[in-house]
């Protein structure tokens, strides 16, 4: 068995108190240290606890303490009393009234390594979430047109995860940035022909309505008639 002051020694090593959310760390350091110095077999039960009382061939059961039993008992407390250091305030509510260092170990684990558990499974949910979402988005770059190689650019390159909301934000702002720049080229480009054509357009109207008016038929009392050009007046010499 380890005396009380050997006990008392471990103290300095074990670092983390048990809170809420840090079980898994917690429970690490506090096993690799007991078990390093062979004391955990108070925690899991397996140094069972000897007889009480002394066993007389005489009188059978007397009140008298066994001194295996002393020793166990002297070392449980003290194993029990190293726990409890351990643990913050709130922890320690689950072990009030415990006896032994393995009623206490058992409170704690029932309390906390099931949270821990639901707390893994729940993280590992998310970071399958998070992957799930990350090939969505990649996959959804990758048919992008050409166009939105300037948001694929900023999206890939950023350190933080982007969310699926914030993913579909990123395009349709593309999107609409994409729409405006197409329609104010179709504009330049409305304009452009309208500027370049019009001159063209008035010099053939002209010289359309020129040509036509020296053989036109004019109209008398409507009557149509034709006048015909002297000879010396043709538009063509």
């Amino acid at each position: 068995m380890a005396s009380s002051v050997k006990i008392e020694g471990l103290l300095s090593m074990l670092t983390i108190r048990l809170g809420e959310h840090n079980y898994a760390k917690w429970s690490f350091q506090f096993k690799a240290v007991l078990k390093g110095y062979k004391l955990f077999d108070h925690f899991d039960g397996s140094a069972t606890c000897p007889s009480k009382f002394v066993v007389s061939a005489e009188t059978g059961v007397t009140k008298e303490l066994t001194v295996a039993f002393q020793d166990w008992e002297t070392t449980d407390l003290s194993l029990l009393s190293l726990l409890i250091a351990t643990l913050t305030d709130d922890a320690i509510e689950y072990v009030i009234g415990c006896k032994t260092a393995a009623e206490a170990w058992t409170n704690l684990e029932e309390r906390y390594a099931s949270v821990s558990r639901t707390g893994v499974n729940n993280l590992k949910m998310e970071l399958h979430t998070v992957q799930k979402d990350n090939d969505v988005m990649i996959a959804a770059l990758a048919g992008l047109p050409k166009e939105y190689a300037t948001i694929r650019t900023v999206i890939l390159a950023r350190d933080s995860n982007v969310t699926m909301k914030e993913f579909r934000a990123l395009l349709i702002g593309a999107e609409r940035e994409n729409d405006m720049v197409m329609t104010q080229h179709m504009a330049a480009l409305y304009m452009q022909h309208n500027d370049g054509g019009s001159s063209s357009s008035m010099y053939t109207n002209g010289a359309s309505s020129s040509n036509s008016s020296a053989n036109e038929p004019s109209r008398t009392g409507g009557v149509i008639t034709t006048t015909l050009l002297p000879p010396q007046m043709s538009l063509f010499p």
